[in-house]
């Protein structure tokens, strides 16, 4: 629980007081329900994990967990009816982006700084402030901090994410739909060797958004090099259907491959996964690319390495 926050649902602005009345009165005693009563976790699903601690905590041993939401190609009703209790509501799913957040870890000097600049704010485009919220997210997809900023047109915001205990997670920016057109957020891993950036991942804004097209196998890509290098992908499933019988190749320069399991990541949950371990010849220096199989258009993906010869990090988006 986010005890110095009054609102569980940070999207619909829902109240954990509001939430309690609704499994204290007999209502709610599932996710679900609580969807349908309080429109909670209706639009980026990240209060999930708060909701079921609060319905454990009320039902004890009558709790039952449950999946926390139908996709909504399966479900419409749910999510309209929940639509149908906010006046004027728009029936849009905000946009979601993806960043990695790394605040000390294993120990290192590294820390994770965000800018984003509003564009729009010239004589021809007068533009409009963009609101968005930042969830700090653990590995497992539970939120541990809440930062909400508000970008001026024309505007710079620049700030540093503290990350979860362990030093490692995610940030998930949830930002309006038609707000995201002006928006550019980058962030920063910070060392005292230097600074190495890139810009944000994106989910789709639906499931159904890359029906019929091709999908992704996420290639990670690997130089021949002289030094040992370890290397990480950073991985967010955006989607709300789990990942399933996904694997990561190791493909070198003559054709040989090695093969690994890819982690069953539900929505918002982010695979860590430290390639150099699985695949010795990439740490090695020898040249090849990493693929997921099947492809895929469920994530937002990083590549991130170390070098510990110089303490040099590099990060770049998949």
């Amino acid at each position: 629980m986010l005890a110095e926050e009054t609102l569980v649902c940070h999207c619909r602005q829902v109240s954990h007081s509001a939430v309690e009345a609704s499994i204290a009165s007999g209502k709610a005693r599932s996710i679900a329900d609580l969807q349908r009563e309080t429109t909670a976790c209706t639009r980026c699903f990240g209060c999930r994990f708060e909701l079921q601690r609060m319905l454990k905590e009320q039902l004890g041993d009558e709790f039952q967990p449950t999946a926390f939401v139908a996709p909504l190609d399966q479900s419409p009703g749910l999510i309209a009816t929940a639509l149908r209790r906010i006046r004027g509501a728009r029936a849009t799913l905000p946009r979601r982006m993806y960043m990695p957040v790394l605040d000390g870890f294993a120990g290192r000097d590294v820390r994770t700084r965000v800018a984003m600049f509003n564009w729009a704010g010239d004589e021809e485009h007068p533009g409009r402030p963009v609101t968005l919220r930042a969830d700090v997210l653990g590995l497992d997809g539970e939120r541990h901090h809440v930062i909400n900023e508000t970008v001026a047109p024309g505007g710079t915001r620049v700030f540093d994410v503290a990350g979860p205990p362990d030093g490692i997670g995610a940030l998930k920016l949830v930002v309006d739909a038609e707000s995201l057109g002006s928006l550019r957020p980058y962030f920063h891993l910070i060392t005292p060797t230097g600074i190495t950036s890139t810009h944000e991942k994106a989910g789709p804004v639906s499931p159904r958004s890359f029906e019929g097209q091709r999908p992704y196998h996420w290639i990670f890509p690997a130089g021949a090099s002289d030094f040992e290098e370890e290397a990480w992908l950073f991985i967010t499933n955006t989607q709300q259907r789990p990942t399933s019988g996904q694997e990561l190749v190791w493909q070198d320069t003559d054709g040989r491959e090695q093969r690994a399991p890819l982690p069953v990541l539900e929505l918002d949950q982010t695979g860590w996964i430290p390639l150099h371990e699985h695949f010795p010849d990439l740490l090695g220096g020898r040249a090849g690319v990493v693929r997921i199989t099947p492809a895929s258009h469920k994530f937002a993906g990083f590549i991130v390495r170390y070098q510990p010869d110089g303490d040099l990090w590099r990060v770049q988006h998949l």
